[in-house]
């Protein structure tokens, strides 16, 4: 099994981007703009310039050694491949039924394997999850408080629709071109009012959304950071200063 040599000193010449493409051998070894490379990475491929981008592609070029030397990874490899392809065939039959059933023409969406998520889609899955917690958090506070049932919808600009309501009653921003609404339900949870600019609790609520935002981010670049640094101990066997 090759791991990666001297991974310190790598991470830091693609934090610092000094090359155009990094080559790596079969034995672990690396070098700037050589040949007869067993993997690369082409300076064109990193698109933040940060830390965290930079330990994620060192992570990636470390899987990618470890599958072209390592029988076991590649097998795994293999499968995840597969798993992928056979979830697109899939969802390509459920579209196409359905496009039937609507009476309008099938389009095939072409297969697309990424089978390493770049440190924006990993952080930005934190977020999600971290800020949707949060917002039930303020949902579940002001049904306590307020002894009714408060709920909250989010829209993301550029969706087919809204969910619930007009896009006016969508009046309170988050980050990453999205709007929240909330409102208060009846004993099915459906909308009874949104609460408008007007409403008393509004500035609160606004606010409240703001600040989870702001925590959900944070938090987000932590654990991106920490599973990376986790990654790196457990590959190389300490810890990375």
């Amino acid at each position: 099994m090759a791991l990666l040599k001297m991974p310190e000193k790598l991470l830091k010449v693609i934090w610092n981007g000094d090359f155009d493409t990094i080559c790596v051998y079969e034995d672990g070894t690396w070098g700037i703009d050589v040949k007869k490379e067993l993997i690369s990475l082409s300076k064109s491929e990193i698109t933040v310039s940060s830390k965290i981008e930079a330990m994620n592609h060192l992570m990636m070029l470390s899987t990618k050694l470890l599958e072209a030397t390592t029988e076991e990874y590649a097998e795994l490899a293999k499968k995840k491949y597969e798993a992928s392809h056979d979830l697109w065939k899939e969802s390509q039959l459920i579209s196409k039924e359905f496009a039937e059933v609507k009476g309008k023409a099938f389009s095939e969406t072409p297969f697309e394997y990424s089978p390493f998520p770049t440190s924006e889609e990993q952080f930005e899955e934190y977020y999600g999850q971290y800020f949707l917690d949060y917002l039930i958090d303020i949902q579940h506070q002001l049904t306590f408080e307020h002894k009714a049932n408060f709920d909250f919808s989010i829209y993301v600009l550029g969706d087919a629709s809204y969910g619930f309501g007009s896009a006016d009653n969508y009046n309170m921003d988050a980050p990453y071109n999205a709007k929240i609404a909330f409102f208060v339900a009846d004993d099915k949870w459906r909308p009874e009012y949104f609460i408008g600019e007007n409403h008393p609790l509004f500035l609160k609520i606004k606010n409240e959304v703001k600040r989870v935002s702001k925590l959900a981010i944070n938090e987000a670049i932590v654990s991106v950071s920490n599973d990376l640094h986790e990654w790196f101990r457990k590959q190389f066997g300490y810890s990375m200063m």
